[in-house]
């Protein structure tokens, strides 16, 4: 009888660690819209996105700009990757994607590097797409518009 009371002690105590767990691991979720939210203030528009590609390869590298200033291409990239699900990390790699987002009032810079992790100057946090990475899909649906830069 005793053995019984401990094992569903030690069962309720093992649930409640797991659910403390999974909820403290929400709580450093966000989104890509959230933090842009929290990035831009609502009285500021977005006028234009400045995107600069670059990859450092055995090859060489690999340089391209991107600038757009359509809102219709704007409100593309921003809409396509609002959902982005976006967890809180220390970790950094090589950046990949450096984005200039100017508004009616500033500018922000946004770094996409080659594991994932978005960077957001001023930002006291850095986080890790771990959802599918809507906003690299959606700078890469313009790829007409790249413009090469050598070296």
């Amino acid at each position: 009888m005793k053995n019984n009371r401990l094992l569903w002690k030690l069962v309720v105590v093992l649930f409640i660690i797991i659910v403390g767990t999974f909820i403290v691991d929400q709580w450093r979720t966000t989104t890509y819209k959230e933090v842009l939210s929290d990035l831009i203030p609502e009285d500021e528009e977005i006028r234009a996105i400045d995107i600069t590609y670059i990859n450092n390869n055995e090859v060489g590298r690999e340089r391209k700009d991107m600038y757009l200033n359509n809102n219709d291409e704007i409100m593309k990239i921003m809409e396509h990757s609002a959902n982005m699900k976006l967890k809180k990390t220390t970790q950094r790699g090589n950046p990949i994607y450096l984005m200039t987002v100017r508004t009616s009032k500033g500018a922000y810079s946004i770094s996409i590097d080659d594991k994932d992790n978005l960077f957001i100057e001023g930002d006291r946090y850095n986080y890790h797409i771990i959802s599918d990475n809507e906003l690299v899909k959606a700078i890469e649906s313009y790829g007409d518009k790249w413009e090469i830069r050598e070296g």
